[in-house]
């Protein structure tokens, strides 16, 4: 792999849908070209495919928090069962166990943050809960910080 092969595979990673028309005006080298290595990538499996990207704002998401959960160990899964049964009003769950600092990882996509927090705040009045930390995944706002030169003093 050389730095043509990198700066395909950035062009491509900004949009995957790119003409390779484009990536070819972009880098000065033939169409042919840029199909013969992108080619070669994918048979060397450094490029396995392309990937559907959402807006989860169109959905109404419009905050992504992580919340991670230290939990007594034997008891695992009978929080993970609690945390899915939260009743939810603007908000979609899903819950990882895991290991390191917490056990327990849960990804809450909302439409606001109060049920997030309300989340977090049933989540730790659990008996089996110990700690209970929320952070906000600031890399949903990751092409509005791009668009705004950001992306570097905000370390996205």
């Amino acid at each position: 792999m050389d730095l043509l092969d990198i700066d395909i595979i950035r062009m491509l990673n900004k949009n995957a849908r790119t003409p390779f028309s484009d990536i070819a005006k972009a880098l000065g080298v033939p169409v042919s070209v840029v199909q013969v290595r992108y080619n070669k990538l994918r048979k060397k499996g450094i490029i396995l495919g392309t990937s559907l990207i959402l807006d989860p704002e169109k959905f109404g998401v419009k905050y992504a928090v992580t919340l991670g959960i230290k939990s007594l160990e034997p008891n695992v899964p009978e929080v993970m069962k609690y945390i899915t049964s939260l009743p939810l009003k603007d908000s979609r769950i899903s819950v990882w166990p895991t290991f390191g600092r917490f056990n327990i990882i849960t990804l809450i996509m909302s439409k606001n943050l109060l049920e997030a927090h309300r989340i977090k705040q049933a989540v730790k009045e659990h008996p089996y809960v110990t700690e209970a930390s929320i952070s906000i995944d600031l890399s949903l706002y990751k092409n509005k910080f791009e668009a705004l030169g950001l992306e570097k003093e905000l370390g996205c």
